[in-house]
C-alpha cells in the first residue's frame, strides 16, 4: 500500500507544556493550516496506536500525544491519584491544543483515550467539534462490567492496584513482554496485530523504570470512581461516530447498546472479525470514522 503525502509532510516530534508541570511528547503530521485531529492512545499502547491511520487520512493535522506517564512523556508524583484522572488528562490536552494554536479539534480515543475525549469534551464542549471512538469505555457500561463474566477479563484492572504489579512486571523487560503480548494476542480478533518490531518497541518504552506504573496510575486514579461516574456523567454535546470490534472480549459490542443516551451518537459500526486494538487491526475503519467526523465537524462549525 502506498501512503498518503500526509505520512511523511511535517512530521515532527516535540515537547509540550501541560498541566502540573508536566511536558508531553507530542507528534504532529500534516499542515497546521487544516483540520486538526487529536487522537488518543489507550492501554496498553502509545501514540504509535495510530501510525497505521495516520498516513490514510489526508489534509488534515494530526496531533499524537503520548499520554501523561505514557512513553516520552513525563508522569505525574505517583502518590497523587487525582494527577491520574481523566480530568487531568484533559488537561494536558486542552494545553497541547493552545501550543499549536488549535481553536478546535475532531477527537479520536481508543480505548482509555476514549473516556478522555470525552471527558474533554465535557469540560471543553467548544474546543472538541466531533468524537470518532473506537470500542469506548463509557457511564452505559454501569454495572455490567462487575458481572462474573467481565470481571474473568478484568482481573488486570484488580492486579495493577497492587503493589504486587510493581513488583513483578516494572522495570522487567521479559516479564512485561509477556504481560502486554498477552493483552495484544487475547484481545484481538485474530492473533496479535503487532510486528516483533512494534511489540519490542513496546516492551522498550514500558520496560524504562518506573515506565509502567506510570502507564497504570490511570486504573490507580478511577478505582474508586466507576459507579458514581455511570450515574453523574452528563453527555458532551458533540457529534459522535462509534466503531467496535464484534470479537472484543474485554469490551463486548453489546455493551454499545447505550451509546445513543450517552452521546449524541451519528454514527455506529460492528466490525466483524475485529477485536479490541480497532486502529491496529482495522485502520481503514477507522480512518473512515475519522473522516466521517471531520466532515460533520466542519458542518458544525460553518453553521
Amino acid at each position: 500500500m502506498t501512503s498518503p503525502r500526509t505520512s511523511t509532510v511535517n512530521a515532527e516530534t516535540h515537547r509540550v507544556p501541560a498541566a502540573n508541570g508536566l511536558t508531553l511528547t507530542v507528534r504532529t503530521v500534516g499542515d497546521p493550516n487544516h483540520p486538526a485531529v487529536l487522537a488518543l492512545h489507550g492501554w496498553p499502547g502509545l501514540s504509535s496506536d495510530w501510525s497505521r491511520v495516520v498516513p490514510l487520512v489526508e489534509e488534515v493535522f494530526w496531533i499524537v500525544p503520548d499520554l501523561r506517564g505514557f512513553g516520552g512523556s513525563d508522569a505525574p508524583v505517583a502518590t497523587q491519584p487525582a494527577q491520574s484522572t481523566p480530568g487531568a488528562h484533559a488537561r494536558d490536552l486542552h494545553a497541547v491544543l493552545d501550543h499549536f494554536a488549535v481553536p478546535a479539534a475532531t477527537v479520536a480515543g481508543h480505548d482509555i483515550g476514549a473516556t478522555i475525549a470525552r471527558v474533554l469534551a465535557q469540560q471543553e464542549p467548544d474546543r472538541v467539534t466531533a468524537l470518532a471512538l473506537f470500542n469506548p469505555p463509557y457511564p452505559g457500561i454501569a454495572e455490567r462490567r462487575f458481572t462474573p463474566s467481565a470481571q474473568r477479563q478484568f482481573w488486570y484492572q484488580h492486579l495493577h492496584q497492587l503493589p504486587l504489579a510493581e513488583a513483578l512486571l516494572d522495570g522487567r523487560p521479559s516479564a512485561l513482554e509477556a504481560y502486554l503480548g498477552h493483552f495484544y494476542k487475547d484481545w484481538s480478533g485474530a492473533g496479535s496485530p503487532l510486528t516483533t518490531d512494534e511489540l519490542n518497541s513496546l516492551v522498550d518504552a514500558y520496560s524504562r523504570p518506573g515506565r509502567f506504573t506510570a502507564s497504570i496510575a490511570y486504573y490507580r486514579a478511577r478505582a474508586q470512581a466507576k459507579l458514581s461516574d455511570a450515574v453523574t456523567a452528563r453527555p458532551p454535546t458533540p457529534p459522535a461516530f462509534v466503531a467496535w470490534g464484534e470479537q472484543d472480549p474485554v469490551m463486548p459490542v453489546e455493551w454499545a447498546d447505550r451509546l445513543d443516551t450517552h452521546f449524541d451518537l451519528c454514527h455506529f459500526e460492528r466490525v466483524p472479525g475485529v477485536g479490541h486494538f480497532l486502529p491496529l487491526e482495522a485502520p481503514e475503519v477507522a480512518a473512515r470514522t475519522i473522516r466521517t467526523a471531520l466532515v460533520a465537524a466542519v458542518d458544525r462549525t460553518s453553521k
